[in-house]
């Protein structure tokens, strides 16, 4: 990792600022999560099949945003109050809205789609996390909290998904 940068997918070409954590930068490349301590020591660790599939379906959840022609600005930030998935620019609404979307994977045959595993709790834990780095960043207008979520129908054939994406989910 350089300059405080890290990269989500195997081709590198796709860089977000890292989150620096207690002195610490935290970032994933390729099937590997690794922390690059303030004395520059990197340690590596693998990934597990579950944050595979999560940072798969946050990938296709980033396609999706930036083909709608939003402006992706931060990906996986963590406050005091939880982890943002990511956080884009809807170019679209008048005027632009920051929005905090939350991604969430299921394979198919789960009992709930994607959206319905959102909770009370996460919701509650969301809404803080936004308010606080809405707050550190001085957003002047609009923001809201979307969520998108992927359902993998076979996992043999990782491109046979589908997304659903569902606009202020706190409304």
């Amino acid at each position: 990792m350089t300059g405080g940068q890290f990269f989500m997918n195997d081709t590198d070409d796709n860089p977000f600022e890292a989150e620096h954590i207690g002195g610490k930068h935290l970032g994933m490349t390729g099937s590997q999560i690794f922390m690059d301590d303030a004395d520059g020591d990197t340690k590596h660790k693998p990934l597990t099949d579950k944050q595979i599939f999560g940072q798969y379906a946050e990938d296709r959840a980033a396609e999706y945003l930036l083909s709608l022609g939003w402006r992706i600005i931060a990906r996986n930030v963590r406050n005091d109050y939880g982890e943002l998935d990511i956080i884009a620019i809807d170019t679209q609404t008048t005027p632009e809205e920051l929005v905090i979307v939350e991604v969430r994977g299921r394979a198919v045959g789960k009992l709930q789609s994607p959206i319905e595993t959102i909770g009370t709790r996460k919701l509650r834990t969301l809404l803080r996390a936004s308010r606080e780095y809405t707050q550190s960043i001085d957003w002047p207008g609009f923001w809201r909290i979307d969520a998108v979520g992927l359902t993998i129908n076979n996992k043999k054939a990782p491109g046979d998904w589908e997304l659903e994406h569902v606009r202020d989910i706190t409304a």
